[in-house]
Formats: C-alpha cells, structure tokens, sequence
C-alpha cells in the first residue's frame, strides 16, 4: 500500500485493534467509523497515529479519501465510504486519494460546525439577556421592599411602645432577604398585618409572585 494510503491503513488498524473504542470505533454494522469523543481522540490518537493535535486535520483527510459523514441519533460524527468496511481490509485499494478536487465535504463540516457554534452563541445570548431581565426586576422588587421597610419603621418609630414590634418586624425582614421562603414569608407578613396602621405594606403579588394569596 502506498504512502498515500498509509492513512486508511493506520485508520482501519486503530479501529480493529479496539485499543482507542472509548474515542473512536466502528459503527454496529461496520460499515463506517464512529467518533465517540473528539477530545480524547485529539489527545490519544492523533499525536502517536498521525502526527498532529488537530481532529480537523483528521476530518479533512477523510475527506480528501471520499468519506461522508452524517450525525447519529447520540449526535456523534460517523463517517462512511462503500470500500471501508469492518474485517475487509483488501477492499482499502479500492480507495483513491482525491487530488484536484476541492475539500468540499470537509469545508461542509466545517460549515457545520461553526452553525453549530452560532447557533449556541445566540442561544447562550438570548438566555444571558433573560437573566438579565430577571435580575432587573429582582432589583426592583428589593428596592419596592426596601421602601416598605422604611414606611414601616417610620410609622413603628411614632410610638416608643412598639420598640419591640420593630425588633420583630426586622428581625423576619432579614429571614425574608436570606431566600424567599414560602412559608417564612407568609408568617413574617401575618405579623406585619397585625402590627396595623395606615403605612404598614400589604402582601401583593406585584411585589411577592411567589406568595399565594387567598
């Protein structure tokens, strides 16, 4: 076989031998290849086997050697060619190396690839700027809070008996900052009811969605 064709030799080796089947082996039919993982395959296979890091070097060599390649439904990369088959080595001569004709099925991974890549970044963005707005109306939502606490407070602060209502009422305030609990914060708003007064806030889903209200 010559030097061209040491490439599928060294391929259909790797894949009879079984040794690397945690990152590349041969499909349940053995009529095509499977990459089970692309980082092991870059960091075991390719420096001892083809003298490169760079799965994309190994893409584009196949390639160049007429496979295909499609995703399986565990969307791994599976490539196939009609004279690359399990147990058949003879039928590798049947494989030429194409010398003219632009890499048009690795530039199409490539392509697919980097949608792949946009697709996720728009995704990711999309999701960033939804956090973003929750957190917008998380700020709001503490600083409508943070202005009842202090019509409270101001209203408490009329008359020295409520000195320890005050301690109270603080005291759950600071419950109700450590995490929303439901059942906390039902309680804490059951003693702000019964504090009273013109000024005292109202649970209202506007401020707390998560509490129900009867």
């Amino acid at each position: 076989m010559g030097n061209q064709k040491k490439f599928l030799q060294k391929l259909f080796n790797i894949l009879e031998s079984k040794e690397h089947e945690d990152c590349i082996q041969w499909s349940p039919d053995g009529k095509s290849l499977l990459i089970i993982s692309g980082e092991l395959f870059e960091e075991q296979v390719m420096p001892s086997y083809f003298n490169s890091t760079k799965i994309s070097t190994f893409y584009r060599q196949l390639s160049q050697y007429g496979f295909k390649v499609k995703q399986n439904e565990k969307k791994q990369k599976q490539f196939y060619h009609s004279n690359f088959e399990q147990g058949n080595f003879e039928k590798l001569l049947n494989i030429e190396r194409r010398q003219r004709q632009l890499n048009q099925d690795y530039d199409s991974i490539i392509s697919e690839e980097n949608k792949k890549l946009k697709n996720e970044l728009k995704l990711l963005q999309k999701q960033q700027q939804v956090i973003q707005a929750q957190l917008n109306i998380h700020t709001q939502i503490y600083l409508l809070i943070c202005k009842q606490i202090k019509n409270v407070y101001d209203y408490l602060k009329q008359d020295e008996d409520n000195e320890e209502e005050c301690r109270i009422f603080f005291e759950s305030i600071i419950q109700i900052f450590k995490g929303f609990n439901h059942d906390i914060a039902q309680n804490i708003f059951e003693e702000l009811k019964n504090i009273g007064g013109p000024l005292s806030p109202q649970p209202s889903p506007i401020l707390f969605p998560y509490l129900k209200f009867n």
